[in-house]
Protein backbone atom coordinates (compact mmCIF):
# COMPACT_ATOMS: atom_id res chain seq x y z
CA UNK A 1 0.00 0.00 0.00
CA UNK A 2 1.63 3.52 -1.00
CA UNK A 3 2.11 5.63 2.27
CA UNK A 4 0.78 9.30 1.79
CA UNK A 5 1.88 12.54 3.33
CA UNK A 6 0.89 16.24 3.38
CA UNK A 7 3.66 18.57 1.54
CA UNK A 8 4.52 21.15 4.34
CA UNK A 9 3.76 24.75 3.51
CA UNK A 10 6.44 27.44 2.29
CA UNK A 11 5.50 30.88 1.21
CA UNK A 12 2.82 31.61 3.47
CA UNK A 13 2.33 35.21 3.98
CA UNK A 14 3.79 37.31 6.59
CA UNK A 15 0.89 39.59 8.93
CA UNK A 16 2.26 42.90 10.04
CA UNK A 17 0.74 44.77 12.85
CA UNK A 18 1.18 48.46 14.54
CA UNK A 19 1.28 48.33 18.07
CA UNK A 20 1.44 51.71 20.35
CA UNK A 21 3.13 52.47 24.16
CA UNK A 22 5.26 49.28 24.27
CA UNK A 23 8.17 51.07 25.53
CA UNK A 24 10.28 47.86 26.15
CA UNK A 25 13.98 47.60 25.11
CA UNK A 26 15.15 44.86 22.51
CA UNK A 27 16.63 41.58 23.09
CA UNK A 28 18.15 40.72 19.91
CA UNK A 29 20.35 42.24 17.94
CA UNK A 30 19.81 44.13 14.39
CA UNK A 31 22.57 44.15 11.74
CA UNK A 32 21.81 47.08 9.54
CA UNK A 33 23.49 47.23 5.57
CA UNK A 34 25.99 50.23 6.61
CA UNK A 35 27.44 47.87 9.54
CA UNK A 36 25.87 49.21 12.50
CA UNK A 37 23.66 47.42 15.00
CA UNK A 38 20.73 47.67 17.09
CA UNK A 39 19.48 45.49 19.80
CA UNK A 40 15.41 45.75 18.74
CA UNK A 41 13.76 42.85 18.71
CA UNK A 42 11.90 40.55 21.08
CA UNK A 43 10.12 37.15 20.19
CA UNK A 44 7.19 36.06 22.16
CA UNK A 45 5.73 32.49 21.29
CA UNK A 46 2.24 32.18 22.44
CA UNK A 47 -0.37 29.57 21.53
CA UNK A 48 1.04 28.49 18.30
CA UNK A 49 2.35 31.32 16.84
CA UNK A 50 5.44 32.99 16.75
CA UNK A 51 5.66 37.55 17.30
CA UNK A 52 8.11 39.35 16.45
CA UNK A 53 8.09 42.97 17.90
CA UNK A 54 10.47 44.99 16.41
CA UNK A 55 10.69 48.53 18.20
CA UNK A 56 10.94 52.11 16.69
CA UNK A 57 14.72 53.37 17.35
CA UNK A 58 14.85 55.66 20.29
CA UNK A 59 12.18 53.25 22.20
CA UNK A 60 15.42 50.75 21.59
CA UNK A 61 17.66 52.70 22.85
CA UNK A 62 15.72 53.46 25.86
CA UNK A 63 15.16 57.33 25.03
CA UNK A 64 11.53 57.47 26.30
CA UNK A 65 10.79 60.05 28.51
CA UNK A 66 9.45 62.29 25.87
CA UNK A 67 6.89 59.34 25.01
CA UNK A 68 5.96 59.49 28.37
CA UNK A 69 1.88 60.51 28.92
CA UNK A 70 1.54 60.20 25.30
CA UNK A 71 -0.51 57.84 22.46
CA UNK A 72 3.14 56.91 20.72
CA UNK A 73 3.49 54.58 17.95
CA UNK A 74 6.49 51.88 18.95
CA UNK A 75 6.14 48.93 17.48
CA UNK A 76 6.43 46.58 14.10
CA UNK A 77 5.11 43.19 14.76
CA UNK A 78 5.17 40.35 12.14
CA UNK A 79 4.09 36.64 12.10
CA UNK A 80 5.04 34.48 9.37
CA UNK A 81 3.60 31.76 7.83
CA UNK A 82 -0.03 32.83 8.14
CA UNK A 83 -2.57 31.08 6.46
CA UNK A 84 -5.92 33.38 4.93
CA UNK A 85 -7.54 31.71 7.70
CA UNK A 86 -6.05 32.33 10.48
CA UNK A 87 -5.18 35.78 10.91
CA UNK A 88 -8.33 36.41 13.07
CA UNK A 89 -6.61 33.91 15.82
CA UNK A 90 -3.48 35.82 15.16
CA UNK A 91 -4.82 39.37 15.91
CA UNK A 92 -7.00 37.81 19.14
CA UNK A 93 -3.58 36.21 20.25
CA UNK A 94 -1.82 39.17 19.57
CA UNK A 95 -4.42 41.56 21.45
CA UNK A 96 -3.67 39.31 24.34
CA UNK A 97 -0.37 39.72 24.66
CA UNK A 98 -0.92 43.50 24.17
CA UNK A 99 -3.17 43.14 27.64
CA UNK A 100 -0.76 41.22 29.24
CA UNK A 101 1.71 43.84 28.26
CA UNK A 102 -0.20 46.50 29.27
CA UNK A 103 -0.01 45.11 33.11
CA UNK A 104 3.72 43.96 32.91
CA UNK A 105 4.57 47.80 31.30
CA UNK A 106 1.98 49.75 33.06
CA UNK A 107 1.00 51.57 29.67
CA UNK A 108 -2.29 51.00 27.62
CA UNK A 109 -0.30 48.75 25.14
CA UNK A 110 -2.39 48.55 21.58
CA UNK A 111 -2.91 47.19 18.18
CA UNK A 112 -3.99 49.69 16.41
CA UNK A 113 -3.56 48.35 12.77
CA UNK A 114 -2.23 45.85 10.63
CA UNK A 115 -1.39 44.42 7.12
CA UNK A 116 -2.39 41.16 5.71
CA UNK A 117 -1.62 40.89 1.91
CA UNK A 118 -4.82 37.72 1.37
CA UNK A 119 -7.54 39.36 3.07
CA UNK A 120 -9.89 41.31 0.74
CA UNK A 121 -8.55 44.81 2.25
CA UNK A 122 -5.01 44.41 2.68
CA UNK A 123 -4.98 46.68 5.75
CA UNK A 124 -7.13 47.75 8.80
CA UNK A 125 -6.54 50.78 10.83
CA UNK A 126 -8.66 51.24 13.96
CA UNK A 127 -9.40 53.95 16.57
CA UNK A 128 -8.00 53.15 19.41
CA UNK A 129 -7.19 55.49 22.63
CA UNK A 130 -4.34 55.26 25.40
CA UNK A 131 -1.03 56.43 26.49
CA UNK A 132 2.07 55.11 27.69
CA UNK A 133 2.45 56.29 31.69
CA UNK A 134 5.53 53.36 33.09
CA UNK A 135 5.05 55.10 36.71
CA UNK A 136 6.06 52.30 38.69
CA UNK A 137 6.01 48.65 36.48
CA UNK A 138 6.06 45.42 38.04
CA UNK A 139 9.31 44.55 35.43
CA UNK A 140 12.01 46.89 34.24
CA UNK A 141 11.74 48.58 30.85
CA UNK A 142 15.26 48.33 29.90
CA UNK A 143 15.50 44.37 30.77
CA UNK A 144 13.03 43.09 28.48
CA UNK A 145 13.92 38.95 28.95
CA UNK A 146 11.37 38.88 32.40
CA UNK A 147 8.90 40.96 30.50
CA UNK A 148 9.15 38.22 27.81
CA UNK A 149 9.45 35.36 30.19
CA UNK A 150 6.46 36.82 32.01
CA UNK A 151 4.10 36.86 28.52
CA UNK A 152 4.97 33.41 27.69
CA UNK A 153 3.82 31.97 31.23
CA UNK A 154 1.34 33.98 31.20
CA UNK A 155 -0.52 33.27 28.18
CA UNK A 156 -1.73 30.09 28.70
CA UNK A 157 -3.74 30.72 32.02
CA UNK A 158 -4.50 34.25 30.48
CA UNK A 159 -6.16 32.41 27.72
CA UNK A 160 -8.24 30.26 29.80
CA UNK A 161 -9.35 32.34 32.46
CA UNK A 162 -9.96 36.16 30.50
CA UNK A 163 -13.36 35.75 29.82
CA UNK A 164 -14.10 33.58 33.30
CA UNK A 165 -12.29 36.59 35.65
CA UNK A 166 -12.99 39.71 32.93
CA UNK A 167 -8.82 40.32 33.47
CA UNK A 168 -9.21 43.15 30.71
CA UNK A 169 -11.20 44.74 32.48
CA UNK A 170 -9.07 44.64 35.42
CA UNK A 171 -5.87 45.40 33.69
CA UNK A 172 -7.64 48.71 32.42
CA UNK A 173 -9.09 50.03 35.66
CA UNK A 174 -5.39 49.30 36.90
CA UNK A 175 -4.36 51.58 34.25
CA UNK A 176 -6.77 53.99 34.97
CA UNK A 177 -5.74 54.12 38.60
CA UNK A 178 -2.40 55.35 37.59
CA UNK A 179 -3.19 58.10 34.89
CA UNK A 180 -1.55 60.96 36.30
CA UNK A 181 -3.52 64.29 37.46
CA UNK A 182 -6.55 62.55 39.55
CA UNK A 183 -7.57 63.21 43.17
CA UNK A 184 -6.30 60.20 45.58
CA UNK A 185 -10.24 59.35 46.30
CA UNK A 186 -10.50 58.38 42.44
CA UNK A 187 -7.73 56.27 42.46
CA UNK A 188 -8.53 54.60 45.57
CA UNK A 189 -11.86 54.15 43.74
CA UNK A 190 -10.82 52.46 41.48
CA UNK A 191 -8.63 49.96 42.43
CA UNK A 192 -11.69 49.04 45.15
CA UNK A 193 -13.76 48.41 41.85
CA UNK A 194 -11.05 45.98 40.81
CA UNK A 195 -11.37 44.13 43.87
CA UNK A 196 -14.65 43.86 43.58
CA UNK A 197 -14.44 42.83 39.97
CA UNK A 198 -11.84 39.93 41.29
CA UNK A 199 -13.65 38.89 43.95
CA UNK A 200 -17.10 38.67 42.00
CA UNK A 201 -15.89 36.79 39.32
CA UNK A 202 -13.51 34.52 42.10
CA UNK A 203 -16.76 33.51 43.71
CA UNK A 204 -18.59 32.87 40.44
CA UNK A 205 -15.85 30.84 39.34
CA UNK A 206 -15.40 28.57 42.69
CA UNK A 207 -19.14 27.84 42.30
CA UNK A 208 -20.01 29.99 45.77
CA UNK A 209 -23.88 30.13 46.32
CA UNK A 210 -25.37 33.53 45.31
CA UNK A 211 -28.78 33.86 47.13
CA UNK A 212 -30.92 36.62 47.76
CA UNK A 213 -28.43 39.49 46.92
CA UNK A 214 -25.40 37.94 48.57
CA UNK A 215 -22.61 35.37 48.59
CA UNK A 216 -23.58 32.68 50.96
CA UNK A 217 -21.18 30.49 53.16
CA UNK A 218 -21.93 26.92 53.32
CA UNK A 219 -25.93 26.84 55.48
CA UNK A 220 -25.45 25.19 58.81
CA UNK A 221 -29.13 24.00 58.53
CA UNK A 222 -30.41 22.27 55.77
CA UNK A 223 -32.88 24.07 53.79
CA UNK A 224 -31.56 27.51 55.40
CA UNK A 225 -29.32 30.06 52.97
CA UNK A 226 -26.35 30.05 54.55
CA UNK A 227 -24.68 33.16 56.39
CA UNK A 228 -23.34 36.44 54.15
CA UNK A 229 -19.62 36.73 52.66
CA UNK A 230 -18.62 40.26 54.01
CA UNK A 231 -16.54 41.59 51.29
CA UNK A 232 -13.43 40.96 53.69
CA UNK A 233 -14.18 37.60 53.97
CA UNK A 234 -14.55 36.65 50.78
CA UNK A 235 -11.44 39.05 49.90
CA UNK A 236 -9.66 36.75 51.92
CA UNK A 237 -10.75 33.56 50.39
CA UNK A 238 -10.16 34.92 47.29
CA UNK A 239 -5.87 35.80 47.94
CA UNK A 240 -5.66 32.63 50.25
CA UNK A 241 -6.79 30.61 46.72
CA UNK A 242 -3.51 31.62 45.38
CA UNK A 243 -1.12 31.16 48.44
CA UNK A 244 -1.65 34.79 49.89
CA UNK A 245 -2.73 36.13 53.51
CA UNK A 246 -3.49 39.45 53.95
CA UNK A 247 -4.06 41.75 56.46
CA UNK A 248 -7.08 43.92 55.08
CA UNK A 249 -8.99 45.78 57.79
CA UNK A 250 -7.64 49.29 56.94
CA UNK A 251 -8.64 48.86 53.25
CA UNK A 252 -12.36 47.91 53.94
CA UNK A 253 -12.27 50.64 57.02
CA UNK A 254 -10.90 53.32 54.04
CA UNK A 255 -13.26 51.41 51.59
CA UNK A 256 -16.49 51.84 53.43
CA UNK A 257 -15.40 55.62 54.46
CA UNK A 258 -14.99 56.73 50.88
CA UNK A 259 -17.83 55.10 49.22
CA UNK A 260 -20.13 56.25 51.79
CA UNK A 261 -19.11 59.44 52.10
CA UNK A 262 -17.44 60.66 49.32
CA UNK A 263 -14.57 61.72 51.25
CA UNK A 264 -11.75 60.03 53.80
CA UNK A 265 -10.86 61.60 57.06
CA UNK A 266 -7.67 60.28 57.03
CA UNK A 267 -4.66 61.97 56.14
CA UNK A 268 -3.41 62.00 52.50
CA UNK A 269 -0.32 60.31 53.62
CA UNK A 270 -2.12 57.70 55.30
CA UNK A 271 -4.41 57.84 52.23
CA UNK A 272 -1.67 56.83 49.90
CA UNK A 273 0.14 54.67 51.79
CA UNK A 274 -3.11 52.24 52.16
CA UNK A 275 -3.26 52.82 47.88
CA UNK A 276 0.16 51.83 47.36
CA UNK A 277 -1.04 48.25 49.63
CA UNK A 278 -3.73 47.90 47.51
CA UNK A 279 -1.49 48.18 44.55
CA UNK A 280 0.85 45.45 45.78
CA UNK A 281 -1.76 43.17 46.87
CA UNK A 282 -3.45 43.48 42.80
CA UNK A 283 0.07 43.16 41.22
CA UNK A 284 0.62 39.76 43.40
CA UNK A 285 -2.58 38.36 42.96
CA UNK A 286 -2.53 39.02 39.51
CA UNK A 287 1.14 37.30 38.79
CA UNK A 288 0.16 34.12 41.02
CA UNK A 289 -3.44 33.74 39.35
CA UNK A 290 -1.44 33.94 35.98
CA UNK A 291 0.81 31.15 37.29
CA UNK A 292 4.05 33.61 36.66
CA UNK A 293 7.16 32.36 38.67
CA UNK A 294 9.69 34.87 38.75
CA UNK A 295 10.22 38.49 40.79
CA UNK A 296 8.66 41.32 40.54
CA UNK A 297 9.01 44.93 41.95
CA UNK A 298 7.06 45.97 44.66
CA UNK A 299 5.00 49.56 43.82
CA UNK A 300 5.27 50.73 47.46
CA UNK A 301 8.85 50.44 46.77
CA UNK A 302 9.56 52.50 43.63
CA UNK A 303 11.15 50.22 42.24
CA UNK A 304 13.87 49.63 44.87
CA UNK A 305 12.47 46.19 46.12
CA UNK A 306 11.28 42.87 44.86
CA UNK A 307 9.67 40.08 45.46
CA UNK A 308 9.29 36.50 43.85
CA UNK A 309 6.64 34.47 43.45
Amino acid sequence: MASTFTLPLHNLPTLTAYVANCLIGGIEVTHRPDGSWIRDVVRFKCGKWKFCFRQRTDVAHGKTEDLHGTFCETTTVEVDDVQSNHSEDVLATLDAICWLLSFATESQVLCYGHHFPTCKTTGHIKSVSGIANPFRPPFNLAYPVKIKNFVEQAYPVYFRLSKKRKLPVVFHYLLQATRPSQPTEIRLLLLFITLENLKDTYARTAGISYIKGYYRKPPSKPGKPGAQFSFEDLLSEMLLSVGMRRGLKQIVTLRNEIIHSGLSRKSHAMQLSIYERIQDILREYILRLLGYHGEFFLYASQGCATRKV
